[in-house]
């Protein structure tokens, strides 16, 4: 294994490199998944049921502003409600909405059937308000379906249609609802606000949680080994088994969904654990005995570690590809796009590192001549 590292070093760090950025080029690819249906199987027996009743009477996506108070029966708060659902009625986006004032009072006069909606206009006397009251807590077309029984809620939502693109719809809904003035708290729910919260949300881990991620390490490494070329080796394992794993979802045609990005943070975690084996030995080695050539040291180190780090990185693949179990279909692809990224940085640990270790000088832990170096930044040879 020596000899093959030493022989084609330059191939292997060239191949590795560009494997890293090939695959990397292929991220911005990638879409985002936000519809939670395709997160279950196909063959789940609710999703069947649910795709054949979506199948009768098509797709009913709901927005869903719900408007909250202390009581929701006073004059402002119900031309608040009165706004907002006017509002809902106008967009293009929306096809139905329902609330308070689409809600019917039905009665009986002379043996007919009279319908009459439910508030005809906005009660200003105390008289008007309890009989309000009334007719809401008789009406089961009303009482908990767009108010609440104790009156601190009321609902008015807005069936969405595909002639608007629904982030356009979901924009003029905040509007809407951000400008109706009253003294309830407005609380936006449904599955199209959840397909946007699950957008922002990826974004947002896609442009500091992977970052904050990768710097912390960055600087743990630093803070540990000391010596920025030992530090660089496992922190590039990390960053081009991270590539690869995520340039893999357009690759399998899949989509980034909002558990894709535990994949940068597993490799965070996991993928520079065996790179740092090798570093920390070699200072160690390079410390130790100044007579071995660098072959010769190469040599000790592969025979040293590569077993244990052989059989550590294969453990932690068997673990992984045990989502494979999981019933949530983003859960496998984490399962197989994190096993493929350690299997990439157990291979690149093995052959990578060392062929690096060879063509750079890095300095021992304590220096050529044992004196202690970087003692002020090195934590790892303060403790030795």
């Amino acid at each position: 294994m020596t000899d093959f590292i030493i022989k084609y070093r330059w191939l292997i760090i060239a191949v590795s490199l560009f494997a890293g950025i090939s695959f990397a080029a292929l991220i911005p690819r990638a879409e985002t998944d936000p519809e939670i249906r395709n997160y279950i199987p196909e063959h789940m027996p609710s999703r069947v049921i649910n795709d054949s009743i979506e199948q009768v009477f098509g797709v009913q996506d709901m927005i869903v502003a719900v408007f909250t108070d202390s009581c929701i029966i006073n004059p402002a708060d119900l031309r608040q409600i009165k706004v907002a659902e006017r509002g809902f009625a106008h967009l293009d986006g929306i096809s139905k909405t329902t609330s308070l004032y689409s809600a019917r009072k039905i009665t009986s006069e002379d043996g007919m059937m009279i319908v009459d909606p439910l508030i005809r206009d906005i009660p200003v006397t105390d008289e008007a308000m309890d009989n309000l009251r009334r007719d809401i807590l008789d009406n089961p077309f009303a009482l908990n379906v767009v108010i609440s029984e104790d009156f601190t809620a009321a609902a008015v939502t807005g069936t969405v249609n595909k002639i608007v693109p629904e982030h356009v719809t979901l924009a003029r809904v905040d509007s809407i609802t951000s400008s109706s003035k009253g003294d309830a708290s407005v609380i936006m729910g449904g599955l199209p606000v959840i397909r946007q919260s699950i957008m922002k949300d990826v974004k947002h881990d896609a442009i500091i949680l992977i970052p904050l991620a990768l710097i912390i390490m960055l600087t743990i490494l630093k803070l540990t080994i000391g010596d920025w070329k030992s530090v660089m080796m496992p922190f590039s394992v990390v960053i081009l088994s991270a590539a690869v794993s995520m340039g893999l979802i357009p690759l399998f045609g899949w989509k980034i969904s909002i558990l894709s990005l535990l994949v940068p943070i597993i490799m965070i975690s996991v993928a520079n654990n065996y790179g740092i084996y090798l570093v920390t030995r070699y200072q160690e080695l390079s410390e130790g005995d100044f007579t071995l050539s660098k072959r010769d040291m190469l040599s000790a180190l592969t025979g040293i570690l590569n077993m244990p780090i052989l059989f550590s990185g294969l453990t932690t693949v068997a673990g992984l590809l045990g989502l494979l179990a999981h019933t949530i279909i983003p859960a496998r692809q984490v399962g197989i796009l994190s096993a493929l990224g350690v299997t990439l940085a157990l291979s690149l640990s093995l052959i990578f590192i060392p062929a690096l270790i060879y063509v750079t000088k890095i300095q021992g832990i304590r220096g050529k001549w044992g004196k202690k170096e970087n003692s002020g930044s090195d934590i790892l040879a303060r403790s030795i």
